[in-house]
């Protein structure tokens, strides 16, 4: 039993995914929806890791919009008005001349 519950949180502990590769911003978009879906402070603080890690090695990748948006959206969901407003306003400010500045303009506006 001892075993056992050192491999469980051996894997729930967040490790920070290389930032080479061919995937690794899907790595990172993927994690950060993942995290902020548990709603705890700390996978909330990691997502948002994730999603500055991402905006800074993978500014031109189309994946880093997309998972800023989706992240506030859940933070919405969850009620976590002030976090949810930090991503919109990042989602505004990051996708000028893009759908996503739409989307964010909605979402704070909620």
């Amino acid at each position: 039993m001892k075993r056992r519950r050192k491999i469980i949180v051996a894997r729930a502990t967040p490790t920070a995914p290389a930032t080479d590769g061919a995937q690794a911003d899907q790595a990172l978009s993927t994690r950060a929806r993942a995290l902020a879906s548990l709603g705890t402070d700390i996978a909330r603080k990691q997502a948002q890791a994730d999603l500055q890690r991402l905006t800074e090695v993978f500014s031109e990748s189309p994946l880093t919009l997309p998972a800023w948006h989706q992240v506030a959206e859940i933070a919405y969901e969850a009620q976590n008005w002030n976090w949810s407003g930090e991503l919109f306003s990042t989602v505004i400010e990051q996708g000028k001349k893009t759908p996503y500045h739409v989307l964010g303009l909605s979402g704070l506006a909620w």
